[in-house]
């Protein structure tokens, strides 16, 4: 089966990506279900499906081993140019009760339905193998030296990067690279100078740096700069994720929106701050104008949008910093992302091999790929 991590820049363009940031060790944020997208090509969900899950207590490991292939990549380059790596993993599972409390309709339409179509035995076997598979990627890469995995149950986790670099959580002043290709994590290349993200397509891989969120994603900035990134997507909308925009309004006329606002000199940060409390009368100056004058006539809507995308509010929340009804359960979620980070406990690998052959694994050999 062809490695599923089909991310793999190559030297040159890591070379390319630190280049800017005179030889500064390396932070790597894997969106891990986004960059492992071909497993939901049908044929390679029929690749795993036609493999036993099961063979001498062993599960089918094709995605825990490729994700280790793909950390052994990036550790050789590192250690060929000299410098210090460490990765951080994030991935979620179940629907955001975050999001969900906001949006009922929050990524409805998102399923393996079309995969398999009215098969629910494979749908069951192919989750699981998925579902295991994950488990090992927390429960072993989180005994690692410089490998950080942050699962999340019911909260989705594409802001990790953002609040971990933030809130200062971990050391941030390396190269920061962001591996996915959702659009919502550009964001995060407002919060410094050092970071870009690499993206890819079936006929291209490109690299994006701070300063070009809303030129890229948006075909041109106006001279607008990246904090207004978001507001601009929260005024057009996502339809992927059933996230509704305002009415004829798409990426020309929402850069023209965030024009006006920025040149009336209302930051983005005031206008996160009006919406966390509940404000909403933040450009009621500007209703003369018919363009403002709808978006002021949208601006509910805007402000929901903007709590389901911006990173900045998410962590807010994420923090506790805004009391919701489900805070207990935010806090817990919080605790685990701090214990991850700060409460790391590192096995020798001959301790970890031992415990994973209790279980009957072996992964002896591709585990040595990573110590």
């Amino acid at each position: 089966m062809e490695n599923l991590v089909s991310y793999y820049p190559t030297y040159k363009m890591l070379d390319e990506m630190i280049a800017p940031y005179k030889g500064k060790d390396i932070n790597i944020f894997l969106d891990l279900k986004n960059i492992m997208r071909s497993l939901f090509k049908k044929e390679v969900a029929e690749g795993l499906l036609a493999e036993p899950i099961y063979s001498n207590k062993i599960i089918n490991t094709s995605i825990f081993e490729s994700i280790i292939n793909f950390l052994y990549f990036h550790r050789n380059y590192s250690e060929s140019r000299g410098l210090n790596i460490c990765f951080y993993i994030f991935f979620d599972f179940g629907e955001s009760m975050y999001h969900k409390n906001i949006n009922k309709e929050y990524k409805a339409n998102r399923s393996i339905d079309k995969l398999f179509g009215s098969d629910t035995g494979k749908r069951a076997i192919f989750n699981e193998i998925i579902q295991k598979n994950l488990f090992l990627t927390d429960s072993v890469l989180n005994k690692i030296k410089d490998i950080y995995v942050i699962k999340l149950e019911h909260f989705e986790t594409d802001f990790i990067p953002h609040y971990l670099m933030k809130y200062g959580m971990i050391d941030s002043n390396r190269t920061n690279i962001i591996y996915s290709n959702d659009h919502d994590l550009f964001q995060s290349l407002d919060v410094l100078e050092n970071i870009c993200i690499f993206t890819k397509s079936n006929t291209s891989k490109r690299i994006i740096r701070a300063g070009d969120a809303i030129k890229t994603y948006f075909g041109y900035n106006d001279g607008v700069d990246d904090s207004y990134f978001t507001l601009a997507c929260s005024i057009m909308g996502d339809p992927s994720d059933y996230i509704k925009g305002v009415d004829g309004i798409g990426k020309k006329n929402a850069v023209k929106a965030i024009k006006k606002i920025s040149d009336a000199n209302i930051s983005a940060d005031y206008i996160k701050k009006m919406i966390v409390s509940g404000d909403l009368t933040f450009l009621d100056d500007m209703k003369e104008d018919p363009l403002m004058e709808k978006i002021i006539k949208n601006i509910s809507l805007i402000a929901n949008n903007m709590k389901m995308i911006d990173f900045d509010i998410i962590s807010r929340y994420f923090s506790c910093d805004v009391v919701l009804s489900n805070t207990t359960a935010i806090l817990e979620k919080k605790k685990h992302v701090f214990n991850v980070i700060k409460n790391k406990k590192c096995y020798k690998k001959e301790v970890l091999y031992e415990a994973l052959n209790s279980f009957g694994i072996n992964f002896t050999d591709i585990l040595d790929l990573v110590f």
